[in-house]
């Protein structure tokens, strides 16, 4: 049996590199995030270990300023599945109905 795939997504995108207040909110935001990443789930360390709040605001500014964040909103997702048709009527029924038995709409 041959089965083809192809998918496609939509999305828009933001870029977040200026200086006004909703772009120094979302690097805050990401900066808060990587850093409980980092030390909880790469270093190990307990959530009480350190917080970005505890390096000096003047250093965090200049570390943001390096920072290009990037938003992704997904609109989208489309999938779609196609069966060789060179296979007998029977193969073809009987694919149909095994994907039938998942609860999906595959092949109909």
């Amino acid at each position: 049996m041959k089965l083809q795939r192809r998918a496609s997504l939509r999305a828009r995108h933001c870029l977040h590199d200026g200086s006004d207040g909703v772009t120094q909110a979302f690097l805050d935001s990401q900066a808060r995030n990587l850093s409980e990443m980092a030390k909880v789930g790469v270093m190990g360390y307990g959530a009480e270990a350190w917080n970005v709040d505890d390096a000096p605001r003047r250093y965090v500014e200049v570390l943001k300023k390096a920072i290009v964040g990037v938003s992704i909103e997904i609109t989208e997702i489309r999938c779609k599945h196609k069966m060789s048709q060179v296979m007998s009527v029977g193969d073809q029924r009987g694919v149909v109905a095994g994907l039938s038995r998942w609860g999906r709409s595959w092949g109909m």
